[in-house]
């Protein structure tokens, strides 16, 4: 849920086309919607998954967030030399 919740938010910043951008929010529900209908029973993943994903995503000291950081960087500390 968290990794949705992430990835929602990085799109709806991200993304080029308007459509794209205004979708991006429905993604983290959907998720939630999937895992529970499954069956799967991850409530917990729903529940505490969610607002992890989003403090995740709660400026830095500096007025940054993870993914300006990671952008700034262009992501040098994930690459391998």
């Amino acid at each position: 849920m968290a990794y949705a919740v992430v990835t929602a938010s990085a799109i709806a910043e991200t993304a080029r086309m308007p459509l794209l951008r205004r979708a991006a929010p429905a993604y983290p529900p959907a998720v939630a919607l999937i895992v529970l209908a499954t069956a799967n029973y991850f409530v917990l993943d729903v529940l505490a998954g969610a607002p992890l994903g989003r403090a995740s995503l709660l400026p830095l000291p500096g007025g940054s967030t993870l993914l300006r950081a990671f952008r700034a960087t262009k992501g040098a500390a994930w690459r391998t030399r």
